[in-house]
């Protein structure tokens, strides 16, 4: 019989009193792996007030994180992009990331530039895709090879054709 991983994440842990910590409690009992986060510092600021600035019991996973930081959402997803695309991890192993963990989000030409660095390659040599126009553009302004995925035959004849003109150059 196969064991199955099960996992969740479970926002608003910051006060032993409160559903957060009542849910990821019972989840973690049960077996769950739980990842947690909280704000303690709104906690604070609020009537019911906050009782943990780092909650501890087996099977959590805790991080303060502020939700209203529109960075948040995608540095958690960047932590637990593995477990969240299971299927991506034989193709990209440790190099599975979002555009977190180049220091910005897209469009911004600033995630494609740290990525271009952080691997050591000229943007000439670079394919990307996304289903966003903005996205898209964002590679573009740097020299990517960038295509907007509308279908899987015109994205598989956009690879091919950078494959072609990136073999005849290198």
């Amino acid at each position: 019989m196969e064991t199955v991983s099960r996992s969740a994440l479970v926002t608003g842990i910051s006060r032993r009193v409160g559903i957060g910590w009542t849910v990821a409690r019972r989840l973690a009992a049960d077996g769950w792996t739980v990842d947690g986060t909280g704000w303690p510092p709104h906690d604070d600021e609020m009537p019911w007030g906050g009782d943990s600035t780092d909650p501890e019991f087996p099977g959590l996973d805790w991080t303060a994180a502020d939700l209203a930081d529109p960075d948040v959402p995608a540095r958690l997803v960047e932590a637990h992009l593995a477990e969240l695309a299971p299927e991506l991890v034989p193709l990209f192993g440790d190099e599975l990331h979002t555009s977190s963990f180049y220091g910005a989000r897209k469009p911004d030409p600033t995630v494609f530039a740290n990525m271009l660095t952080h691997y050591g390659v000229p943007a000439e040599q670079v394919f990307f895709a996304d289903d966003l126009p903005v996205n898209v553009d964002g590679a573009r302004s740097l020299g990517i090879e960038a295509h907007r995925f509308t279908d899987p035959a015109s994205l598989s004849a956009a690879i091919e054709r950078f494959a072609e003109r990136t073999a005849a150059t290198v």
